[in-house]
């Protein structure tokens, strides 16, 4: 095994002021450290060819002194968790060891498994690996998602790939702003606290339509997964035939696999969960992703005709502005509590039965990484312990990026009535986009 892990430092000369943990972040710290479920990020690049190990060391030196490069610093309740940068929160190597024939999808989730820390470290890891014919480079990137939601992970890949200065903070702080934080920070969770009991804060989503049930606590004992490629002119042509966009025929996609593998039925209403990203341009926040519910009909109308999944979609982003949901006073309360208590208060707690995750155009920094090769990507995010998520219930998830070449396809599934292992998801898979007239290539062959 080849180290890259030379500490090149480069001159601060803006200095920012202290950042603590929003919302956002302190739920995926707690998601780590109070349930044991931390939930890590990874992107995956397959490129024809075989990439210098300095591109890979130059990458990796860039997102050391980046925004991807920070850890957690816990503080006592109520007062809120600080971030603090250092290059130490990352680590790379370039494997010696060749990824064998059709092994691509299992190396992917061995990286996985080598784990991350947002508190302690590394919080991310970048690798690499040549193919067993020395013709193809895998790369991996994995990150703790209290560092970096998905938009936070692409723009540190951009900025490094770009040599794009990020000021780090570097400031120390007092006992007397930990004091002036915990304050403001237990006002904002009391004042919460008493809209959630008023009753005065409508919630984003709707009565939910009557639909199918998912039994409690039934989750595979292992993730299945699959990564695919589907050209990207085929793809346009499939959503253009039935009038939809790249979005729709995504989430159709989803609902599909739970239609092809009978959990669902044509006049069932499926909920599926869209993250959406909040960052702006400039933003430094590690995490800004917030969630709505698009209520699906599983009919098969779908395949000739995407516009009521198109309204369905317009309707949940519409609501994402409609108002402050219950669910972002909780985690403002949350914020200001122990581990122990949240804990409680995640125990009614459920992972959705369909999650659809579309990244959109990825730039071709991204992509590439800076080598100049062409590359087909992927994007997904786990529980680093999926099995500890039983008590949650198992759902199905799929992440689509927008490549150069491709468009990249990523399913993973809890449910074992959906498949019993990675071959068995990718036959439900390939069912699906053939009924689309799709044709993907998928990593592990």
């Amino acid at each position: 095994m080849t180290n890259h892990d030379k500490d090149t430092r480069r001159p601060t000369t803006e200095r920012p002021g202290s950042e603590r943990l929003g919302t956002d972040d302190d739920l995926f710290i707690r998601m780590e450290h109070a349930l044991g479920l931390g939930v890590i990020n990874q992107g995956l690049w397959r490129f024809d060819g075989r990439l210098d190990p300095d591109v890979l060391s130059a990458l990796a030196t860039r997102l050391r002194y980046g925004r991807l490069s920070r850890l957690a610093r816990r503080r006592p309740p109520p007062v809120r968790d600080r971030w603090h940068y250092t290059p130490a929160a990352g680590m790379t190597h370039f494997e010696d060891e060749p990824v064998a024939e059709g092994d691509a999808v299992a190396w992917a989730r061995r990286q996985a498994e080598r784990g991350v820390d947002s508190v302690a470290g590394p919080a991310w890891r970048l690798t690499a690996a040549y193919s067993a014919d020395r013709r193809t480079t895998f790369v991996s990137l994995i990150a703790a998602h209290a560092v970096a939601d998905g938009w936070s992970m692409v723009t540190a890949v951009e900025e490094a790939v770009l040599g794009t200065y990020y000021a780090v903070t570097t400031e120390r702080v007092g006992a007397l702003d930990d004091v002036v934080d915990g304050v403001r920070t237990a006002a904002r969770a009391a004042l919460a606290a008493g809209r959630l009991i008023a009753g005065t804060v409508g919630s984003r989503r709707g009565p939910t339509p009557t639909g199918p049930v998912r039994p409690p606590g039934l989750i595979a004992e292992d993730p299945c997964a699959i990564l695919l490629s589907i050209p990207a002119d085929d793809y346009a042509r499939a959503f253009a035939r039935a009038q939809g966009s790249a979005n729709a025929l995504f989430v159709a996609i989803m609902v599909g696999l739970l239609a092809e593998a009978g959990i669902v039925g044509p006049d069932d209403v499926v909920p599926v969960s869209i993250p959406v990203s909040m960052h702006s341009d400039g933003d430094r926040r590690a995490n800004a992703t917030t969630g709505t519910t698009a209520q699906i009909r599983a009919s098969d109308d779908r395949y000739h005709d995407l516009t009521a999944i198109r309204v369905a979609c317009k309707e949940a982003y519409r609501s994402v502005h409609a108002g402050t949901s219950s669910m972002v006073h909780l985690s403002q309360v949350a914020q200001a509590l122990g581990d122990r208590p949240v804990r409680r208060l995640a125990a009614n707690g459920s992972t959705p039965m369909c999650l659809a995750s579309n990244l959109g155009e990825l730039s071709p920094e991204f992509c590439s990484l800076g080598s100049g090769l062409d590359a087909e990507i992927a994007v997904r995010a786990f529980t680093g312990r999926p099995a500890g998520t039983a008590d949650f219930g198992g759902g199905v998830s799929g992440w689509v990026g927008v490549g150069p070449r491709a468009i990249g396809l990523a399913v993973t599934s809890l449910d074992p009535r959906l498949a019993a292992d990675d071959a068995a998801l990718a036959v439900l898979v390939r069912a699906e986009l053939k009924r689309w007239e799709l044709e993907a290539s998928e990593w592990g062959e």
